[in-house]
């Protein structure tokens, strides 16, 4: 059977994306673990750390996972609170990024990243509040009504040890879907260590 032009390019396709992400893993590492630490959304919520002396008060935070792809392309995810106003989620997103500046032996370098995804968890217990002037609780972390959101994260990166460790910060626009349409902003900041 002689494979058609279709399957071939499918072919080849998928030889050039092997290829380059065998080039990336060459250059920095594949995998990234992290922490990040949201300390200010609009509207403003009781989740996460109180620590004073911050915009809300309290400080979300949350574990995320990057597994690069491409040299200028990646794939999000996190678990945690991803704003002081949301309860506790689970977001994934597709990461291009672009070098900005690289020192020559590659130790440091700066890039622009977006990172566009969807996130399903809890609305939170200061939605609640946000609709009816009543708290319902801090269970609304971790149950009550589901929220669905598109999430757009566009940030800064500075990566340290050509990839080993990067350092991290974004501007973070979610819009819920469920139970409510809302739209919520802030700010995060993170680490993360490839390997």
């Amino acid at each position: 059977m002689k494979p058609t032009l279709g399957a071939t390019a499918r072919s080849a396709l998928v030889v050039l994306l092997l290829a380059t992400a065998a080039g990336a893993a060459a250059d920095e590492p594949r995998f990234g673990l992290g922490l990040q630490l949201s300390p200010a959304s609009l509207p403003h919520g009781s989740a996460g750390i109180p620590v004073a002396a911050t915009a809300d008060d309290h400080v979300a935070f949350a574990i995320t996972f990057r597994w690069r792809l491409l040299p200028w392309a990646a794939l999000d995810a996190g678990i945690g609170l991803p704003l002081p106003a949301l309860g506790l989620s689970l977001w994934a997103g597709f990461a291009p990024s672009w070098t900005l500046w690289r020192e020559r032996r590659g130790l440091v370098a700066v890039a622009l990243y977006a990172a566009p995804g969807l996130q399903l968890g809890f609305a939170g217990p200061d939605w609640q509040a946000r609709r009816s002037d009543a708290y319902a609780g801090f269970a609304y972390l971790y149950q009550g009504p589901l929220a669905f959101a598109l999430r757009t994260p566009v940030g800064v990166d500075l990566r340290w040890w050509r990839g080993r460790f990067d350092t991290y910060a974004e501007a973070l626009t979610i819009v819920t879907f469920t139970p409510s349409v809302e739209a919520l902003v802030g700010a995060t900041v993170g680490v993360r260590v490839g390997f």
